[in-house]
């Protein structure tokens, strides 16, 4: 048993001392002579190759005796015969399978013929070195992205697995099912039998990325920002390391609508774009703008491809789209997270404003048409304002506040006249307050403060106050609006959530009339 140090507390690896945990066990039975092989599955970003380096890194520094042999697929070299066998073989001495010290490795070249003896007398002289490796002191063999592995290495990594027994051996391997196409069905069989290890790298939750920002950045990320990170990023790590790296760091201490992609994406997915067909790109740009709502026939309309198909099967191919199908809908998505807004970064103004008015005549939620027809608006519209108004009285009434605020500020941008913008973005932010956004509703409390006095600007500051812990101010600019009323029609004041402004100011009790949103909806 492997004592005096913990496998996760080298830091800065968070969400992984589960997995950490099943590496060092499946060692300490390694150490033991029993031949263990264990695999980390996850997705592209989960953190599977920073999770290997990381128990690589703790092998040495506790227990260094262990030898390791290592190697990482990748798309290019796994065109090459034999080019894994030969990232494993770079130490010396080598042993063929006759004993034959400083066997020569063959140079890998594309097509080589590998005959079956040939890719036996290969799997022999691993097994062979590998035997001779333990016989000193325990043997990691690693191997990354063993998905992408040239077919020949694979092909000797099975042999030499099947016939590895009663040796002090640990073969970790990493791969990720989605890609896992180009693997020997032995290979790919062995590997999800029950005499393998399984740990599943799962995404990182808001806590995980909490901890991640302050021991890798310093960073003191409020549960706001996380979650929205996590919902961003899919609670990918390598995405959130990338934005909490790239991003400003002020970034974080506010609410954020949504993030960008970061650099890496956007070189990636530039890079497809370039080499992709016509069709392709405009089945991105059309998933890009229609979001959640990119069903196969939305796409087909919005990006006015007929071969809507043959288009998906080529962004499969790259890794770029998939076809998601369940009992109800077949919809189309990205397949890393960030790739969505890098395509969409991308779209010429002209293109983007075309492809909103498309996706407003298909989309099914009135919602989203209006959000689709407002995005293809850039001047003033005070027809759509009113239609928006109409949206905002009936979502009220069934107290759909976060729908009522993002309505309420389209229709502020798209008013004429100044009085209307300013009086409909204060109700859109009192929506915000009703929903219990209140950190979105707190970036805009210098808009709110910069408005005329009213009852119901004093009310929404009111809250806000008392939001940001500041009772005193709350006080002042709530009393005012417990006897001002707006003129028009009476308010419609749905439940408070959370009973937040009660419990904020007065504990227990609070004001009966801070109940819903604060003015007069239509």
């Amino acid at each position: 048993m492997i004592t005096g140090h913990h496998a996760g507390a080298e830091l800065p690896l968070v969400g992984r001392a589960p997995v950490l945990e099943g590496l060092t066990a499946a060692l300490d039975l390694a150490r033991g002579g029993t031949v263990r092989t264990v695999v980390l599955s996850g997705p592209t970003g989960s953190g599977k190759t920073a999770t290997l380096d990381h128990f690589l890194q703790h092998c040495r520094a506790v227990v260094p005796d262990v030898q390791q042999m290592t190697a990482a697929g990748d798309v290019w070299e796994s065109a090459l015969p034999l080019s894994g066998y030969s990232q494993l073989m770079h130490r010396e001495p080598l042993r063929s399978s006759k004993g034959v010290e400083g066997a020569v490795l063959p140079r890998p070249e594309s097509g080589m013929d590998l005959t079956p003896a040939r890719a036996a007398n290969f799997a022999d002289t691993l097994a062979a070195h590998i035997t001779a490796l333990q016989s000193r002191s325990c043997v990691v063999v690693a191997i990354d992205d063993v998905h992408l592995l040239d077919e020949q290495s694979l092909r000797v990594l099975l042999f030499a697995l099947r016939r590895t027994h009663r040796q002090r051996v640990l073969f970790v391997l990493t791969l990720d099912h989605a890609r896992a196409h180009g693997v020997p069905p032995g290979l790919l069989d062995l590997l999800n039998s029950h005499r393998v290890g399984h740990l599943q790298l799962e995404p990182l939750d808001a806590e995980d990325v909490r901890e991640l920002a302050r021991r890798r950045f310093s960073i003191d990320l409020g549960a706001t920002a996380a979650h929205g990170l996590v919902r961003h990023t899919r609670g990918m790590p390598r995405a959130i390391v990338e934005l909490l790296a790239e991003l400003p760091r002020e970034t974080w201490q506010s609410w954020f609508p949504s993030l960008p992609a970061s650099s890496r994406m956007l070189a990636r997915v530039r890079g497809l774009l370039e080499t992709a067909s016509e069709d392709l790109v405009r089945v991105a740009e059309a998933v890009a703008v229609l979001g959640g709502a990119a069903t196969t026939d939305a796409v087909a309309h919005v990006s006015g491809v007929e071969a809507l198909m043959d288009a998906l099967d080529e962004g499969h191919r790259v890794r770029l789209l998939r076809l998601a199908v369940d009992p109800t809908t077949a919809r189309v998505e990205f397949m890393e997270p960030g790739a969505a807004e890098a395509v969409y970064g991308q779209l010429a103004p002209s293109r983007g404003q075309a492809l909103h008015c498309r996706a407003a005549g298909v989309v099914p939620q009135e919602r989203d048409r209006l959000g689709h027809r407002a995005a293809a608006t850039l001047g003033v519209d005070e027809g759509l304002a009113r239609e928006l108004e109409e949206f905002v009285r009936r979502r009220a009434l069934v107290g759909a506040w976060s729908d009522v605020a993002i309505s309420l500020f389209a229709a502020s941008r798209l008013s004429a006249d100044p009085r209307s913008r300013s009086e409909r973005l204060l109700r859109g932010v009192d929506a915000l307050v009703a929903s219990g956004n209140i950190a979105e509703a707190q970036m805009w409390s210098s808009a709110v403060e910069d408005m005329p006095p009213s009852s119901l600007r004093s009310s929404v500051l009111g809250y806000l106050s008392t939001a940001s812990g500041h009772n005193n101010g709350a006080r002042t600019q709530l009393e005012p609006g417990r006897t001002a009323t707006p003129s028009g029609s009476p308010p419609l004041r749905p439940p408070w959530p959370s009973g937040w402004c009660c419990t904020g100011w007065r504990p227990g009790t609070g004001p009966r009339w801070a109940s819903g949103p604060s003015g007069p909806w239509p």
